[in-house]
């Protein structure tokens, strides 16, 4: 079969970690951003996230989280991934609108954020523009 690109970039083999707990959506989302030459690790819980990110010496290019997780807070687990690599990428996702996030201080941060739904191609060209 043959691989088919959504999108007319290409991800260079950086390895972005992507924390989502909707198992269709990580799937979806490894998948479409392997085609697109990431090198792609999935996690479905923050548990599972930190273990695939100190196995890895946190050597990613970009964190691709959810804020609202089953075991924790995304926020707060980018927030120990930079800790450890403050020259990570990360873009966290949510379906809560701005009013319940503070998003001058994720950008002060150096934190993209993209409200869900979103369009694939608006995650792609965000993972772009952040220098990924």
């Amino acid at each position: 079969m043959k691989n088919h690109k959504l999108y007319n970039f290409d991800g260079k083999g950086q390895k972005i970690l992507v924390v989502e707990d909707e198992p269709a959506i990580l799937r979806m989302l490894k998948k479409l951003l392997s085609q697109h030459n990431f090198i792609v690790y999935a996690a479905a819980t923050c548990r599972e996230a930190k273990e695939i990110f100190f196995r890895e010496s946190g050597n990613f290019s970009v964190i691709f989280s959810d804020i609202t997780l089953p075991d924790g807070n995304g926020l707060n687990l980018v927030n120990q991934f930079l800790d450890s690599n403050p020259h990570l990428h990360v873009v966290l996702a949510s379906g809560y609108t701005e009013e319940y996030l503070d998003l001058p201080d994720l950008k002060q941060q150096g934190i993209s954020f993209i409200l869900k739904p979103y369009s694939l191609k608006k995650l792609f060209l965000l993972i772009l523009q952040i220098g990924a």
